[in-house]
């Protein structure tokens, strides 16, 4: 299904997992605490759009190890929680 999609752009193998199968792509839209080196606070907030939240992988400036998904999801939990905070809820 894969080789339509991408062409001759990607040596595949009949024996490799196709593209995104073993990797857990995160970044691009990195985590600090200052807005020129980072595109979200740590309250994962996009600088500039305060009412925008970034919470999965994207605001991670690396990639972990393993699978990212509970991490995921407590960063989440955190950004929303926070949110609701700063809300008086």
């Amino acid at each position: 299904f894969v080789e339509p999609l991408l062409g001759g752009a990607v040596a595949l193998s009949k024996q490799a997992a196709p593209p995104g199968y073993y990797i857990h792509e995160v970044g691009g839209a990195a985590m600090g605490k200052q807005a020129s080196e980072s595109v979200v606070d740590p309250d994962n907030r996009l600088w500039g759009c305060r009412n925008v939240l970034v919470v999965d992988g994207a605001c991670w400036p690396t990639s972990a190890w393993q699978s990212p998904t509970l991490t995921m999801m407590a960063i989440a939990r955190r950004a929303c929680s926070r949110a609701l905070s700063s809300r008086g809820g």
